[in-house]
């Protein structure tokens, strides 16, 4: 397996500073190898052959590097022009670092779903079905098959399907969105 996309941490239960980048790695949803080390003064963290043992800087580089994917999916499929273009490739990039997370595993924390998958799952139903109303075809098979993989295991299990919206709900909502209001309703009377 190539280890350029997996994340160590490596920090001490009981000290501040790791905790707050293990806050920071789990509100990101941030799938991480953490190693336990008692004697470890501050945080170390590992990425893509750097590493950085500053919390602060820590903290920044994971802010930076995982910004939340359903604001740029969002940029990617409602701007235009420049700016679109510009939200494609961040959220190819974003992408592919949860296909990367997947390598080796059938959901984001292991065999089963995590709390992780739940967070995803407007990657998993809902992305799909925004491609299809404004033919801008960011998740393929083609370009993240393990991505595409986990969103039909997800959205295949009977609680997930049991609680997804109907799609012809979502179409109207995001025709709505994507279109816009139409003129009478914008009275706020």
């Amino acid at each position: 397996m190539d280890e350029s996309g997996v994340i160590k941490f490596f920090g001490c239960r009981v000290n501040a500073l790791s905790c707050r980048v293990e806050i920071a790695l789990k509100m990101k949803g941030v799938d991480y190898e953490y190693v336990e080390d008692p004697n470890l003064g501050m945080p170390v963290f590992l990425h893509n052959g750097k590493s950085i043992a500053e919390c602060g800087v820590i903290l920044e580089y994971i802010e930076e590097n995982w910004k939340l994917l359903i604001p740029t999916l969002w940029k990617a499929f409602l701007s235009k022009g420049r700016e679109q273009g510009e939200a494609i490739e961040v959220a190819f990039m974003q992408l592919k670092d949860l296909e990367q997370q997947l390598q080796g595993k059938k959901f984001f924390g292991g065999n089963s779903i995590g709390l992780a998958d739940i967070t995803a799952n407007f990657i998993a139903y809902w992305v799909g079905i925004i491609q299809e109303l404004t033919g801008i075809p960011l998740l393929t098979k083609a370009k993240y098959p393990k991505l595409c993989e986990w969103v039909e295991d997800f959205v295949s299990c009977p609680i997930v399907k049991d609680m997804l919206p109907p799609k012809h709900d979502l179409v109207g909502f995001f025709q709505a969105t994507i279109q816009g209001p139409p003129p009478s309703s914008m009275n706020y009377q």
